[in-house]
Order: C-alpha cells, then sequence, then structure tokens
C-alpha cells in the first residue's frame, strides 16, 4: 500500500504544486482541503474496522479452541480425522479474517501518515533543486530533476519494474472539486478520477487496456474543454 501511495503522490501532485495552488487560492489551498478530507474519512474507515476486529478475534479464538478440543479427542481416539481436519481448517480461515483486518488498519495508517506528509510538503515553499529542507515533523528532499509530463514515463517504469505494478496520470488534477473512485488500486484495475464540476479533469490509473486509456483521454478533454 504504501508504495501505491507514494506513486500517487508523485504522479498526482508535481514538484511544486502545492505553493502554486497555494498562490492561487490562498493559505488553504484545494489541494490541502481534498488531503484533509481523504485524512477524515479514512479514519472514519480505520475506525469501522475496530468492532470488526474485536467480533473476528473471538470467532478465531473460539475456533482454534475447538480445533484443539478435538485434536485432543482424535488423540484418544473418539473422533474422525477429517473432523479435526476440517475445524483446523475453519480455524485457520477464522484467523486469515483476523490477519486481513489487521493488514487493512495498517494500510489506512499508512495512508493517513502519508497524506500528512503531502500536506506539509504543500504547505512548504517551492524549493531549489538539491535543497533540503527540515521541520519538526519531516525532511524534504528537493530532487536534482523537476517531475514533468516528459519524465513521468520514468516513474511509471520503476514502479512497473520494481513492484509488477504501472501508474498512469492524464490531464491535470489541479482545481479538481471532487473524486471519483473506480476499482482498487490494491487490485488489478482501477482508475481515480479528479472532477470539476462533475466533469473528469484528471485521472491516475492502473491495469486498464489501451481501449479504456483511449476513452478515458477523449472524457478528460471533453471534461478539461470546459474550461479553457
Amino acid at each position: 500500500m504504501r508504495c501505491v501511495v507514494v506513486a500517487l503522490a508523485l504522479l498526482v501532485f508535481p514538484a511544486g504544486a502545492g505553493t502554486a495552488i497555494a498562490q492561487q487560492a490562498g493559505p488553504v489551498s484545494e489541494l490541502i482541503r481534498a488531503q484533509t478530507e481523504l485524512i477524515a474519512r479514512t479514519r472514519e474507515y480505520r475506525e469501522s474496522l475496530e468492532p470488526v476486529l474485536g467480533f473476528q478475534e473471538a470467532e478465531a479464538a473460539r475456533a482454534e479452541a475447538q480445533a484443539r478440543s478435538h485434536r485432543e479427542l482424535l488423540d484418544r481416539g473418539l473422533v474422525a480425522r477429517r473432523d479435526v481436519e476440517a475445524l483446523d481448517a475453519l480455524a485457520q480461515a477464522a484467523r486469515a479474517r483476523v490477519d486481513e483486518t489487521h493488514q487493512r488498519m495498517g494500510e489506512a495508517d499508512a495512508l493517513m501518515g502519508e497524506t500528512l506528509a503531502a500536506i506539509e510538503v504543500a504547505k512548504m515553499p517551492r524549493t531549489a533543486p538539491g535543497e533540503l529542507v527540515s521541520t519538526s515533523t519531516m525532511i524534504r528532499y528537493q530532487g536534482m530533476v523537476e517531475l514533468a509530463a516528459g519524465n513521468v514515463a520514468s516513474i511509471q517504469t520503476f514502479f512497473s519494474e520494481q513492484f509488477g505494478r504501472s501508474f498512469k496520470s492524464f490531464g491535470d488534477p489541479l482545481g479538481h472539486d471532487a473524486t471519483s473512485l473506480e476499482g482498487d488500486f490494491r487490485e488489478e484495475q482501477a482508475v481515480l478520477r479528479f472532477l470539476r464540476e462533475g466533469k473528469a479533469v484528471g485521472a491516475v490509473t492502473t491495469g486498464l487496456d489501451e481501449d479504456a486509456e483511449n476513452t478515458l483521454k477523449i472524457e478528460i478533454r471533453a471534461g478539461a474543454a470546459t474550461w479553457v
């Protein structure tokens, strides 16, 4: 998940984007507002998992206790092995659900941490290439090369080679007032649309075929044309 968040941050929020937005929209930029909303929604999602986790842990504990009890009976020849194996499988499945919920909560924590860091970056003044800026909460190093449309492909290639995933950015998300997520970035295919008055002006994608990408480009061009 952490890799996905970093990739989206690189593709959607180019170097200096926070400063540019702040200059256009004042101290409370649209970018920071959207990121703050994302943190709030993510926190609500994580909190909703806590009662689920409690139920799953209790269920797993009962299943594991039952499996242990039947293994003891098996040693005494009082139950069939297939019954014990079935209970073991149920206990393992229950524990796997607990582990999956823990993973989702960890992913939510990581997303909130990354987004908080992105907010700090957006508040920072634009730095010169190679400059290191340190605050009480983070350290930012401005690379020697600015992120621009011409070198986004190198980032896509890096994530494709390192993690087997490719992320693509289309259009210009700056100035959007809403987002729409189709699919799941943890899975094989997803599209995050950046909307302005209901029309797509930008998007980040993974897993789309060429036809779907071309359709999305047409949609974004049509949406952007209303703001030219």
